[in-house]
């Protein structure tokens, strides 16, 4: 009865059905037999996060935090959580935390982008990508959001030229195309576009 791995296999179970209050009665004992379990403090932080206790799930990502040494998961935790809080400077600045951790972290890429363009900082996000495109230049989602955010400045084409070379890194990266795709039919382009949403 007091197996931590059976009980938290449980308040997992209970969390990804919904029985939020099961699992938080599960987690709190837990953390009564062993405190210091990472996994204990992520769950419960995406059980607040799911409920809109956004400060509660910031707490517990922070306790999570000195338990773990590759912290990309918990910072992207926490910068979805300030999202869902609209605090978009502190969830760029988490995301950026993400990315630094894991230099290919594609989805935190594409969350910091949307962060850039939602908050208007069009250009502070294409000198993030450009910098990073400078330290890696074989890091396609880079030159992907690169692409996305050059699109909403209206640099259409050395857009197309991000999603070329991102292409050209990894050949089957549909988002790419599909992008290129739009850009190509808003500047008139329409065969080439055709062209692209096929090989999309």
């Amino acid at each position: 009865p007091n197996s931590v791995n059976f009980l938290m296999k449980q308040a997992h179970l209970f969390a990804i059905t919904g029985q939020d209050q099961r699992a938080l009665e599960t987690l709190d004992r837990i953390e009564r037999i062993s405190p210091y379990d990472l996994e204990l403090h992520i769950i419960r932080g995406n059980i607040f996060n799911t409920t809109g206790q956004f400060s509660a799930a910031l707490e517990c990502f922070k306790k999570a935090l000195p338990l773990v040494e590759l912290k990309d998961e918990l910072y992207f935790s926490m910068a979805i959580t300030y999202q869902n809080m609209l605090n978009y400077p502190k969830a760029i600045e988490y995301f950026k935390l993400a990315i630094t951790q894991n230099p290919g972290y594609e989805l935190a890429m594409e969350e910091l982008s949307a962060c850039f363009g939602i908050t208007g900082k069009l250009a502070e996000g294409v000198g993030y990508y450009q910098d990073m495109i400078n330290n890696d230049p074989y890091s396609y989602p880079a030159w992907y959001n690169l692409g996305d955010l050059l699109c909403r400045q209206g640099n259409f084409e050395e857009s197309l030229h991000a999603f070329d070379y991102c292409i050209l890194i990894k050949e089957d990266f549909a988002p790419a195309y599909l992008d290129q795709a739009h850009v190509l039919a808003m500047l008139g382009h329409f065969e080439d576009a055709i062209n692209k949403y096929k090989q999309t």
